[in-house]
């Protein structure tokens, strides 16, 4: 039942989005859901680092501060630090309020970190022509990872992948 409620909110603030995307862009927008008096944050990851983690940090005082029902994010990202994408998964895991994550524009993508996040937000969804990436540890310098620090860098990532998948009861085996 919560779940096809999160999902009712969900699409009423997509659609709004959608009519109001041609306006000018805040960091932080409050988007009211006709359909009741709840209202949704939303804000927009195109990198997930360092500054994207202080910039979810505040995102989240200002949720508390308007008395936001939930968070919109829009995700459109070729991946990012780990370190931060960790944070950023605990703190959407924390939230008293539930994550609504869209990858967004159309054509936009959710690589590695970016599909990460998508895991852990209590709905996910995407525009038409997006695509989520696979999440795989890289090297930050592009400098080549030897094989058993890789290995494990790897088995790290898909064993908490894969636990988020079935905290939020989503399918292992695509996560």
């Amino acid at each position: 039942m919560m779940k096809l409620l999160l999902l009712v909110i969900f699409m009423g603030t997509w659609a709004q989005t959608q009519q109001s995307e041609a306006e000018s862009k805040t960091a932080i927008e409050d988007v009211q859901v006709k359909s009741s008096a709840s209202k949704t944050c939303t804000l927009e990851i195109d990198n997930v680092g360092p500054a994207t983690l202080d910039y979810m940090d505040r995102a989240m005082e200002r949720v508390e501060k308007r008395s936001c029902s939930s968070v919109l994010v829009k995700i459109n990202t070729p991946g990012g630090s780990l370190q931060s994408t960790r944070r950023i998964v605990e703190l959407i895991m924390s939230s008293p309020v539930p994550f609504l994550c869209l990858i967004h524009p159309k054509g936009g993508h959710a690589g590695s970190a970016g599909a990460i996040i998508m895991q852990a937000c209590h709905v996910n969804g995407a525009m038409e022509a997006t695509n989520i990436g696979a999440a795989s540890p890289v090297s930050g310098g592009g400098n080549e990872i030897p094989e058993d620090l890789r290995k494990k860098l790897f088995e790290d990532t898909r064993s908490w992948v894969e636990g988020l998948a079935d905290y939020r009861e989503r399918s292992k085996e695509f996560a």
